[in-house]
C-alpha cells in the first residue's frame, strides 16, 4: 500500500471482528486521534484508482 499510496498516510491494522465493527473501530480511532476527515476503503476492490482517493479528500 505504501508503495502505491505513499508514505504520508497513516496505515493501521483493522483488527478482529465483523466488517461493521472493524469499520466503526477504525473511524472512532481516527476521529479520537484528532482527524477531521477519514476515508475507509476495501483493498480488495480492483477498480480503485489514485483518482478515487484524491476525490475522497477534495472538499
Amino acid at each position: 500500500m505504501k508503495q502505491w499510496l505513499g508514505q504520508g498516510i497513516l496505515y493501521t491494522n483493522q483488527g478482529a471482528g465483523n466488517l461493521g465493527y472493524r469499520m466503526e473501530k477504525a473511524f472512532l480511532r481516527a476521529f479520537n486521534s484528532g482527524f477531521r476527515r477519514v476515508v475507509l476503503f476495501g483493498s480488495d476492490i480492483p477498480g480503485l484508482t489514485r483518482d478515487h482517493f484524491s476525490k475522497a479528500f477534495t472538499p
